[in-house]
């Protein structure tokens, strides 16, 4: 029974290597694990080796950590084998969020869950403070910052002096970024995350964004943000391509520049202009909308203000909304469109979709004798209860 020991000894040091990279299996490491696992199924059990008689095993290590039963199809070994580590970091690190301890030693020391929490136990006496859940701790900020020096890294930015920890995270995807920041927040276990579907973590993602204190969009944002800084501490004159000189300041203050304009409606209009050019002509040139003051009555939007809108899929969770919803167009106006198309991807008996008969785009804005006020109190009435 020594060969058997052996082999399931060598198994663990290929999961034990692995986790400590921080990675899954590669191919070679799978089929050494594989051919062991053949040879260990192949060996008859023996008696009063310490063995349940059905022949699982479930052997520990001298540091504690357990090796699974790894049962006698390969593949279930491995996934096994992969759960149960998952499942013990995810323990490890919820143990010592809520001790305020480091669980980076802990997880890479393959050191077993009832052995972290005797630490905890120790580390809460030592220490006499209470423990504030949710609080931000210095673990905590270090993950986001390591997080997003190695996101940087991935993208291919040099980071200078990167955060202690980042090229750890370097082999990360995105995926995982995102369920170790749930784990971290508490949005379930390592392992209960895993098994989700990607639209149930992208929800969860979603809902992640609209809070202040979620470590996920920070992460983003700081990595957009360092990335952007430090792209333009290297470029400090790329600005010069999309503005002219000026008497307004911005970027650097030693700089004079006003942003450079697309260019406001036309006047005079031409006679061959589409009619949706005149109807902006007859509100921004005129009376009914003209002001000093306003871009579409003078030299238009700055040539980069909706570069923005291209990456902005604002129709993408329309189908999510379960509030009332009253859509309001002119069914002669150019942009029409834009409101039938949203309506469309809307779900519900509360919504409802009202076209104004021969009304253009910027009648609406104005035209007291079109706009349907009854219809708006109604609605209002109806819904804001």
């Amino acid at each position: 029974m020594k060969n058997k020991a052996k082999w399931i000894k060598r198994q663990q040091e290929i999961v034990d290597a692995a986790r400590a990279a921080g990675r899954g299996l590669t191919a070679e490491e799978q089929a050494e694990f594989d051919q062991l696992q053949r040879q260990i199924d192949a060996e008859p059990d023996g008696q009063g080796n310490g063995e349940p008689d059905n022949g699982q095993r479930d052997h520990s290590t001298s540091n504690g950590s357990n090796v699974p039963n790894l049962g006698t199809n390969p593949a279930d070994g491995i996934r096994q084998a992969q759960e149960a580590e998952r499942q013990r970091a995810s323990d490890i690190i919820a143990l010592c969020r809520q001790a305020g301890m480091d669980p980076d030693k802990y997880v890479q020391n393959g050191d077993s869950v009832d052995k972290v929490r005797e630490s905890a136990v120790d580390h809460l006496l030592k220490h006499g403070a209470p423990v504030v859940v949710g609080a931000r701790d210095a673990d905590q900020d270090n993950f986001r910052d390591a997080a997003r020096d190695a996101m940087l890294m991935q993208a291919g930015v040099e980071v200078e002096k990167p955060v202690q920890g980042a090229e750890a995270l370097r082999g990360m995807s995105m995926r995982d970024f995102l369920i170790e920041s749930m784990a971290r927040s508490g949005e379930g276990t390592t392992t209960e995350l895993l098994r989700r579907s990607r639209a149930d973590l992208w929800d969860t993602a979603v809902r992640q964004f609209f809070s202040p204190t979620a470590d996920f969009p920070a992460i983003l944002d700081n990595a957009i943000k360092k990335s952007i800084v430090q792209q333009y501490a290297l470029v400090p004159c790329t600005f010069e391509l999309w503005t002219s000189r000026g008497t307004l300041t911005d970027f650097k203050p030693s700089k004079e520049h006003e942003y450079a304009l697309g260019g406001g409606v036309s006047d005079p209009m031409p006679e061959d202009a589409p009619f949706y050019f005149k109807d902006y002509f007859d509100y921004y040139k005129t009376p009914r909308g003209y002001h000093p003051r306003s871009l579409n009555s003078n030299g238009g939007w700055n040539v980069t203000g909706c570069m923005s809108f291209l990456n902005q899929p604002i129709l993408a969770y329309a189908e999510e909304i379960r509030s009332a919803v009253l859509v309001m167009h002119g069914d002669k106006a150019h942009s029409c469109y834009f409101s039938k198309d949203a309506f469309a991807k809307l779900t519900g008996d509360n919504k409802e979709l009202l076209l104004i008969p021969d009304a253009v785009h910027t009648d609406l804005y104005d035209r007291m004798d079109i706009i349907p006020f009854d219809k708006l109190v109604e609605f209002f009435l109806e819904n804001l209860k």
